[in-house]
């Protein structure tokens, strides 16, 4: 085995400021720990020494995998950027590797490195150690788990590391996940770097295509995405494009084959909500033999150019073909018997080949129990929305069981809140013995999604919170993650940024955000039809309207006195919120009760009308407070983003003009005249 010391030959101990190595006393010890976001299950600070940046080198395998390269690179780039030079002195070697056989990393013996083994997720486990006064060990079984060691390491160096100086933790730490898997689905590739630093580990990979014979698509499996993947110690699965319903909305498979697509109304899902989303697409016939081969082909595309794991997803949303043949079993046991059946077909020929299968059918009924229990103990079971009893039975039972249903991440107006939507699942997940709890990553604004570079700036406290839950969940209380949060981020007081987030968390979300006839949860898409018929507009009560701009005014109080601006900004734009709901209320009131075949009752309407407009300008101008202060790439997204959410409301203001202009004129013509 060889190994490289990344150090100028001959540097030795010129200029080195060694001393030797001091006690770290508790209450230090805890704030070194504050840096560390997900928090490592054990860690002590025993010990540190005082050293120039220069005297530091990283030793590293020369021959080292895609792993720890970036792991080279990650660590290099934090001492160009705080210390404005490479790692190559001699004085304190940084040693990273994963131990062989004998428990050893470059020949040297790794204390407690037996122990490794019997961690939970011991591939991804490592341990940290000091090697006397003058190494620091980072090791593990393999590469991932030395990733994670990385990571580690690397924020408790920055947490000490100037120009001038480094202050080494010679820390003991022993470390695992807790859950297998952590992250969400649907988020985009340019944001793994950041991810994977928080030890987040699964990013949705879905493979291209090219048009094949008939309207069937030939998967494209992107070489360099998987080797990204496993650069950054991601989960390395390729999905199947869509859900199987999907192939016709985008590829036209039904042009040449009618007979694949789910027959009868109820093989549609019912509700306003899909035909709003233009989601009511009817399911798969399942019971055609053409699925099967359709599928199969795919899968054996898919393994001949690379993929070792696969997940396929069933169709999208409650439904049942109604075809005589269909109708004999149920759609759930259909599908995953047809994707199960293309499996063992493609592992003929590819015999290693791994699937999942993604379970958007399904419910708590009989039938779900037996589609389960039929699947082969090798098939991974994934499922999104509602994890039913019989997805937690079958975990309990030791399948492998990954679930979909965390909480939707990507909410920019309530940003600094973690709510029991987002915790609960995990925990919940990790007493059932499932794999993990992934969110939903949907940061919408405007008219689109925020950019991938606007991640680290508007997601970060929320994905900082699913990382830090899914790798230890019972490590920290959410007042003391949101004082870890806020001490990496630089603000005087940890303590009153934790306060900060208690209040604003308690506000009530339904009265946060901007009109938008996008969301069909919006109160505002539908306030003109309201006003029309002479519907109440309001969603609260004048006491709780009162409770939320005490609550607002409380955390202003707070915001003012930390050292950044966000949290004030953010209060204002709350409290600009609540203010425009009490004007609403306001309105609201009037459109059911006034008589409007009064001057007084329509004089009335036209200033609450007035007064309301006035309080969404004030709305719209604190969100874009809000916004401005995002600083990436591209730079006119900010500016562009603000220009479509005024252009939403202009929208429902001029339909809500029109509706108040034509409630007013409801009335006898005397009374006009």
């Amino acid at each position: 085995m060889k190994w490289m010391r990344w150090m100028v030959v001959g540097f030795g101990m010129i200029g080195s400021v060694w001393a030797a190595p001091q006690a770290v006393p508790e209450a230090e010890q805890q704030q070194w720990i504050k840096h560390l976001l997900p928090l490592p299950h054990e860690i002590a600070i025993a010990k540190s020494v005082t050293l120039k940046p220069a005297d530091i080198g990283i030793v590293i395998r020369n021959d080292a995998g895609p792993v720890q390269v970036q792991i080279l690179a990650d660590l290099t780039a934090l001492f160009q950027e705080r210390a404005g030079q490479m790692p190559t002195g001699t004085t304190f070697q940084i040693i990273l590797g994963v131990l062989d056989e004998k428990g050893q990393v470059e020949g040297r013996a790794v204390a407690d490195a037996a122990h490794l083994k019997s961690c939970p997720n011991s591939a991804q486990a490592y341990l940290i150690r000091p090697d006397g006064d003058t190494r620091l060990v980072v090791a593990a079984l393999n590469e991932k788990g030395l990733y994670y060691g990385a990571q580690t390491l690397r924020q408790l160096l920055a947490a000490k590391l100037t120009r001038d100086s480094i202050i080494i933790p010679l820390a003991v730490v022993t470390d695992w996940p807790d859950m297998e898997e952590r992250g969400v689905w649907n988020s985009p590739f340019e944001a793994i770097p950041w991810m994977a630093a928080l030890k987040l580990n699964h990013q949705t990979y879905v493979c291209g295509q090219t048009p094949g014979t008939n309207q069937i698509p030939v998967p494209r499996i992107d070489r360099v995405k998987l080797d990204m993947l496993r650069q950054y110690a991601m989960v390395i699965c390729a999905r199947m494009l869509y859900h199987l319903n999907y192939f016709d909305k985008y590829y036209g498979l039904y042009k040449f084959y009618p007979e694949l697509k789910g027959q009868g109304e109820k093989a549609v899902c019912a509700g306003e909500l899909f035909k709003f989303a233009k989601r009511d697409i009817p399911v798969i016939c399942a019971s055609q033999p053409q699925w099967r081969i359709i599928v199969a082909d795919m899968l054996k595309e898919m393994a001949a150019q690379g993929a070792r794991e696969v997940t396929v997803w069933l169709s999208e949303f409650e439904g049942q073909c109604q075809c005589a043949e269909c109708l004999k079993s149920t759609q759930v046991q259909l599908e995953s018997k047809l994707v199960t059946e293309a499996w063992q077909e493609a592992r003929k020929k590819y015999p290693d080949l791994m699937l999942r299968i993604f379970f958007s059918q399904g419910d708590a009924s009989p039938a779900t129990v037996q589609a389960l229990a039929d699947l082969p103990p090798e098939i991974k079971i994934e499922r999104v929305y509602s994890i039913y009893k019989p997805f937690l039975d079958a975990a309990a039972q030791g399948r492998w069981v990954l679930s979909f249903s965390g909480a939707v991440i990507g909410n920019s107006d309530q940003r600094f809140k973690i709510s029991e939507a987002l915790v609960k699942p995990i925990t919940n997940g990790y007493t059932a013995k499932l794999k993990g709890v992934l969110s939903l990553c949907g940061p919408y604004l405007g008219n689109g999604l925020i950019p991938p570079n606007y991640y680290p700036i508007v997601l970060d406290y929320p994905l900082s919170a699913l990382a830090e839950w899914s790798w230890n969940v019972n490590g920290r209380t959410v007042r003391q993650f949101n004082a870890a949060w806020a001490t990496r981020h630089g603000f005087n007081d940890p303590a009153l940024f934790a306060e900060w987030t208690e209040v604003i968390s308690a506000l009530n979300p339904g009265m946060l955000g901007t009109p938008s006839k996008k969301d069909f949860k919006n109160q505002f898409r539908v306030t003109a039809d309201k006003i029309k018929h002479r519907q109440s507009l309001s969603c609260f009560s004048t006491q709780e309207l009162t409770i939320a701009l005490g609550q607002c005014w409380s955390a202003l109080a707070i915001a003012e006195k930390l050292n950044q601006l966000e949290p004030a900004v953010e209060t204002r734009y709350f409290l600009a919120c609540v203010q425009m709901q009490a004007k609403l209320a306001a309105l609201s009131d009037l459109i059911v009760k006034s008589d409007v075949t009064q001057p007084s009752g329509r004089q009335q309407v036209k200033e609450a009308w007035d007064a309301l407009r006035t309080a969404m300008d004030a709305v719209l101008a604190a969100k874009g407070r809000q916004i401005d202060l995002w600083k990436a790439k591209p730079a006119d997204f900010t500016k562009k983003v603000q220009e479509e959410i005024r252009g939403q409301w202009l929208e429902i203001q001029k339909a809500m003009d029109e509706a108040i202009a034509g409630l007013l004129k409801t009335m006898p013509v005397n009374v006009m005249q």
